[in-house]
């Protein structure tokens, strides 16, 4: 059998400069669960650029670079959440009248749509989503399963860097819990939140935020604390530096 022949210096510098690899190891950072991290080349690798920013901040701001990490960490928070990135959400469709949307989420399930509501409506403390008037509706993927769903707006910068003020999320209705899920969940002092599911006990539920800014809270465990899964996020924001 023919040994291969190594490369050269000049074939590992042109592919170490290449764009493709780049991104399958910046993409390989943010996977800790990478095998990659086993190897220790691929460690001293990362230890070179990290020194390299250090001594020029600046690196990182590039907005090429800004825009290449935004669109690895998002996608490795769709595959770690269970919840699909789209691009942008499929054009409202209104309603003849406005209404409570207990009166439409029947219907709704039956023409394969979700209500559209802005979540900053019902975040008054005390205000219930199934008493907010809504007027307008979207047609799902017919890759989703059927059943109950609402359309939310978002508001608030508690999950970035994967969901954004202005984002609309797919709420599955139904109060099946599993962690590390993202939920709409109910504070009763707060009204409602997009939360990543971190710990179930017997009487509470702890969440989390994805921006480090936001402490975990908990809330209790009880018939209708928790509104529904997110299984689909989308954000026609583009890259955000």
């Amino acid at each position: 059998m023919t040994r291969p022949v190594d490369p050269t210096p000049d074939e590992l510098l042109e592919a170490r400069s290449d764009p493709l690899i780049d991104l399958i190891g910046y993409a390989e950072r943010y996977r800790p669960s990478s095998p990659s991290y086993d190897d220790p080349r691929f460690l001293r690798w990362v230890a070179r650029d990290r020194r390299e920013w250090a001594r020029d901040p600046e690196l990182l701001r590039r907005e090429e670079i800004v825009a290449l990490r935004n669109r690895i960490v998002e996608t490795v928070h769709a595959e770690r959440l269970g919840v699909r990135a789209v691009a942008a959400a499929p054009e409202r469709e209104p309603f003849v009248a406005g209404a409570p949307l207990s009166a439409v989420v029947g219907e709704m399930e039956r023409q394969h749509r979700a209500t559209v509501c802005d979540l900053a409506i019902a975040a008054g403390p005390g205000r219930h989503l199934w008493d907010v008037e809504v007027d307008s509706c979207i047609p799902l993927p017919d890759d989703v399963p059927r059943g109950k769903y609402v359309a939310l707006t978002v508001r608030g910068d508690s999950m970035e860097p994967f969901i954004h003020t202005g984002d609309v999320v797919l709420v599955r209705l139904g109060d099946e819990l599993a962690r590390d899920s993202v939920v709409v969940a109910r504070d009763i002092d707060g009204g409602y939140v997009v939360k990543k599911l971190a710990r179930l006990r017997a009487k509470s539920i702890e969440l989390e935020s994805l921006n480090p800014a936001y402490p975990p809270m908990r809330i209790a465990r009880a018939p209708g604390s928790v509104l529904g899964t997110v299984l689909l996020r989308w954000c026609d924001h583009g890259d955000r530096a």
